[in-house]
This record gives C-alpha cells, sequence and structure tokens, in this order.
C-alpha cells in the first residue's frame, strides 16, 4: 500500500489518546442511585476470582472509526501489477552528453531521440543531477524525426547524470563525472619544461607514462593508441615521429631568427589567440612542401602546417618570451586542437543510444479512499444502532 501523506499517521495516536482520556473521565464521574449501601458490592469483592474486564466495545469502535478517517487523510492506494517490459519499436534515445568547459568549470547536457517509426510517439524524459531533478518535460517526436535538447547545468561541481524516461517507461542512462578522464600526451623526452608545464597544468591534459596501458580515457573516439595509452605525441629537437599516433613535430633550438610579420592564422574560423610577432622566433631548418596545409602564416613564411596525420611547427616553444605571454598556453591548446581535429577546451563524455523501454499491461494505482469511507459510515450506523439499546 503506498501512502501519499504519511505524515497524518501521527494523528492518530493523538486522537486515541484523547479518546481515552474522555472515556475514563465519563464513567469514572457517573452517579448510581441505589436503595441500600449494603446490598452494593466493593469493588474489592466484585473483582475476587473475576477476568479482568474487557474494554468498552464502543471505545474499541470509536478508537478504530478515527484510525480509519486519519489513514483516509493520508490518500492511501494499492499499487497496480505492471506487466513486462516492452521495447519501444520505434523510439530511441540516441545519445545523452556530458560536457564540461575547462576554462569557466560549467557543465552542459545534451540528450537527442530519434523516432524510426512512421507515427508520432510522446514520452516524458526527467533530467537528474546528483539525484535532484532539473529538467522534465514530455515530447513527442514526429514521425523518422529527431528531437534533440541542451541545458546548462546550474550544479557545478556535480558528479552524475541520470536521463530518466518516466510514466510508463524504465529506460535510464546514467553518467558520472568520472568518466571525464585527461587526454593523454606522449612527450618525447627532448622536450623543454615550458611546453611540459603547459601541458601539466591542462585540467583536460596529462603527460602520459611510458608503461600506460589505460584504454578509456575519454568519450573520444581515437581508434589509434599506442602501447603507452596516449592519442597524440609530442616529437621535439627536430626529431621525425617514433609512433603511428599524431604528432606534434617542434624543431630544435638551432638557427633561429625572429619573426619579421605579424603572423596571422590561415584557416577557419580563426582562433581568438593573439600573437605578437616580436615574441616568437622560426627554426630556419624547419622545411615546408607544396603539400603541407598551412595553419599559421608571417607574411609570405609558413610558421605551422598540416602534413597528414601531423603537425609541422618552426616555432620555438620554448622561448623565454613566448612562454612568459598569458597566451602561451592557449597556444599550445589550439597546436593540440587542430592535431586531434578536436576541442580540448572542453571534456565530454556520450553514452551510448538505447531503446525505450515501455510497461505493458499496467494497471494504475487503485485509490483505498472510498472504500475506507464507506467502512467508516457503517460503522457510524453501527454506533448509532448500539447507543438506541437499552
Amino acid at each position: 500500500m503506498n501512502l501519499q501523506a504519511p505524515l497524518w499517521l501521527w494523528l492518530i495516536p493523538a486522537l486515541l489518546a484523547v479518546l481515552w482520556w474522555l472515556h475514563r473521565h465519563a464513567s469514572a464521574n457517573r452517579t448510581i442511585t441505589v436503595s441500600a449501601l449494603e446490598l452494593w458490592p466493593t469493588t474489592a469483592d466484585a473483582e475476587v476470582g473475576q477476568r479482568r474486564p474487557l474494554p468498552d466495545r464502543r471505545w474499541l469502535m470509536r478508537a478504530l472509526l478515527l484510525s480509519l478517517l486519519s489513514l483516509c487523510l493520508t490518500n492511501p492506494s494499492w499499487p497496480g501489477s505492471a506487466g513486462a517490459a516492452a521495447v519501444n519499436g520505434t523510439l530511441e534515445i540516441s545519445s545523452l552528453t556530458l560536457k564540461r568547459d575547462y576554462v569557466s568549470g560549467n557543465y552542459s547536457a545534451m540528450f537527442s531521440l530519434i523516432n524510426h517509426g512512421d507515427k508520432a510517439s510522446t514520452i516524458e524524459l526527467e533530467l537528474r543531477v546528483d539525484g535532484t531533478p532539473q529538467y522534465r518535460e514530455s515530447i513527442t517526436v514526429a514521425a523518422a524525426a529527431n528531437w534533440s535538447q541542451q541545458l546548462q547545468l546550474e550544479q557545478a561541481p556535480l558528479d552524475s547524470l541520470q536521463l530518466s524516461a518516466v510514466k510508463g517507461a524504465t529506460t535510464r542512462i546514467q553518467l558520472t563525472t568520472e568518466q571525464l578522464l585527461p587526454v593523454p600526451v606522449l612527450v618525447a623526452p627532448a622536450c623543454g619544461q615550458s611546453l611540459r608545464r603547459a601541458l601539466q597544468t591542462h585540467p583536460g591534459l596529462r603527460i602520459a607514462a611510458g608503461n600506460d596501458n589505460s584504454r578509456d580515457h575519454n568519450s573520444r573516439d581515437h581508434s589509434s593508441r599506442d602501447h603507452s595509452g596516449a592519442v597524440m605525441a609530442i616529437a621535439c629537437a627536430g626529431a621525425q615521429p617514433s609512433t603511428s599516433l599524431p604528432t606534434l613535430l617542434l624543431p630544435g633550438r638551432t638557427e633561429l631568427q625572429p619573426v619579421a610579420a605579424q603572423p596571422w592564422w590561415s584557416y577557419q574560423p580563426q582562433p581568438f589567440i593573439y600573437l605578437d610577432g616580436t615574441w616568437l622566433q622560426r627554426a630556419v631548418g624547419t622545411v615546408f612542401t607544396g603539400a603541407d596545409e598551412p595553419l599559421l602564416m608571417a607574411g609570405a613564411d609558413t610558421l605551422l602546417a598540416r602534413r597528414a596525420a601531423n603537425l609541422v611547427s618552426a616555432l620555438d616553444l620554448e622561448s623565454s618570451v613566448l612562454a612568459a605571454q598569458p597566451t602561451y598556453p592557449l597556444l599550445i591548446t589550439e597546436l593540440l586542437d587542430q592535431l586531434t581535429e578536436a576541442d580540448l577546451r572542453h571534456g565530454s563524455i556520450t553514452a551510448a543510444p538505447v531503446p525505450v523501454l515501455e510497461h505493458s499491461d499496467t494497471e494504475p494505482e487503485r485509490p483505498l479512499t472510498p472504500y475506507l469511507l464507506v467502512l467508516c459510515l457503517l460503522m457510524v450506523g453501527s454506533e448509532l444502532w448500539l447507543s438506541r439499546k437499552p
């Protein structure tokens, strides 16, 4: 039995205590007239050899009546019998994504539905953050259509995100922030300290150990990982790639010369990263070919280019002037974004699509209040009938 307002049950002992007090004092103050006192047995003589009298049945009936009326206030109901869960053949929760902005620390959620059928389908969704509901809506998805929603989550930090289909459905997807693991980067021993510090302070990156065999470092689907578990690599001092991973190739620190012109990004959309030509030095020995795709230019000189799955840079990223600039960490992040073709300023984790499960032949809850009220009326009628007997 389900109780919608169980706090009303506390009314029962209070009412029974008042009823008991009224019955006790009403009988104690009653006066009985007799012809002779010697014919009236004393209380002690009357109780000798007799059992303890039973409680007044009127008291018992009134106590039961008050208890049933208090129970009616709780709005009781009998749970319905749910049928077996069946797969809705048309509606599917196609994605649930939890995204974190590493700059602001805020979280956002995006979820989507897809209707594979030829008729519109309705579902009620509820989104909970750490168990607290933050979004609930009834959604109708047209035939052969998609529906999506993106929400900025007010709570930060958070631990878990849960999307559920409610009212007749049992589908539930849950994500935890523990799955937002930093992306591992394989860094060559020849790379300098300025670059390493920029990587270590980035909340979405970490320098991979050489024997790291992890395979679950984020929701991004990287098909190539080497023995270190990294998804990208950085080679320094003019070294060639030593792995099949996408690699950022950085020059050695010999034969450097200042950048003569103001640098500019040659792809769209251009990143909002300001670079002053006086901060930069380029390696003269870095050679670019016609097959390379320029990404950063200074006049007619190429400073950064894409070469197949790798990036080739002529910039000296260990320059003390450049490393002291506030845009230095943003520059490193942008280079790795271009290398992986991802957005490393945000961490994200996405759940796999799941079909909507529905209850078949589900019986609703049956309210018990009408039955209790009928029983109370019968008891009141019995009380009135008993009170008329001499």
